[in-house]
């Protein structure tokens, strides 16, 4: 019986998803040398070499020590997030709306049961007054008394 090929592994194309290509770095792409301003040939290649073993060398080093320790670490992550998620969030998103649904339920009583009745008398109160309006004569010259402040 073999295994689905979902399942099975694929290690020549470990970025499938292209999420790290913009790592892609080669030694021609680092270090360039004008034609005016050049090294030895064997100064030259000897560099490309050691760039190149370097690279590898202490990339293949790094992943071994520490590549197992940083998936269990991402992976714990990930668990405490979905776990976080599932048992904590989303229950508490539900109760929420659901809180909400029956606060909603009751301001909506409250609004339809006092508030309407309330404004809508007020404002059959306030939509009988009448306001006129005339031009107010100015009064003749009067003498202008220290004592009289109002004239009635």
């Amino acid at each position: 019986m073999s295994k689905p090929e979902s399942e099975i592994l694929d290690l020549e194309d470990r970025d499938p998803q292209r999420i790290n290509q913009h790592l892609e770095v080669s030694w021609d792409t680092l270090i360039g040398e004008p034609q005016s301003l050049r090294s030895p040939e064997c100064a030259w290649t000897l560099s490309q070499y050691c760039f190149r073993f370097s690279r590898i060398g202490v990339y293949t080093c790094l992943s071994v020590l520490f590549a197992p320790i940083a998936a269990c670490f991402v992976g714990t992550c990930y668990a405490v997030f979905y776990f976080q998620y599932i048992w904590c969030s989303v229950p508490s998103l539900w109760l929420c709306k659901a809180t909400c649904g029956i606060t909603r339920s009751f301001v909506r009583a409250f609004t339809h049961g006092c508030l309407i009745p309330i404004t809508t008398g007020f404002g059959y109160v306030l939509s009988e007054i009448k306001v006129k309006t005339q031009k107010v004569q100015e009064p003749a010259e009067t003498k202008e008394e220290d004592d009289q402040v109002f004239i009635i």
